[in-house]
């Protein structure tokens, strides 16, 4: 198997705007690193999917589900001694179709998508078209 690859987040900031880092799909599967500002507030985190004229899916990973970052096949399905009771809950599957568009899928539930080393994995069916898609995280304190 074939590795994922690092997605790259945008931080959100209070009273201000910022420019989107788009990331391009790999076929293989990307991920959201662990232990840094990306994963730490998962329920704060959105992904930003374009797509062009290719019909496709992104399919967020529940824990234990999919290859790990280094693209070998992890436990199936989430161990039944988990701690977190939404990680049995299974992958979120976002579909679209074959007319351009933009869609905004999430923000998540830590417990039903964050993996055993912390990251959060993201599988395209199709990285043509072209699609790309955007991580932006929400500023901590949104008040």
């Amino acid at each position: 198997m074939t590795a994922r690859s690092l997605g790259t987040v945008t931080a959100l900031t209070k009273d201000n705007g910022v420019s989107l880092t788009w990331n391009t799909p790999h076929t293989t599967g990307d991920y959201i690193a662990a232990g840094t500002l990306q994963t730490q507030q998962i329920s704060k985190m959105k992904v930003l999917v374009q797509w062009g004229t290719s019909a496709g899916t992104l399919t967020v990973r529940a824990p234990g589900n999919g290859n790990n970052i280094a693209g070998n096949a992890q436990t199936s399905p989430y161990p039944s001694n988990a701690v977190f009771a939404q990680g049995a809950t299974g992958d979120l599957s976002y579909s679209w179709g074959t007319t351009a568009g933009t869609a905004v899928v999430g923000p998540f539930t830590s417990d039903r998508f964050t993996q055993p080393d912390g990251s959060l994995y993201l599988d395209w069916t199709t990285a043509a078209g072209p699609v790309t898609y955007a991580v932006v995280m929400e500023p901590y304190n949104t008040v």
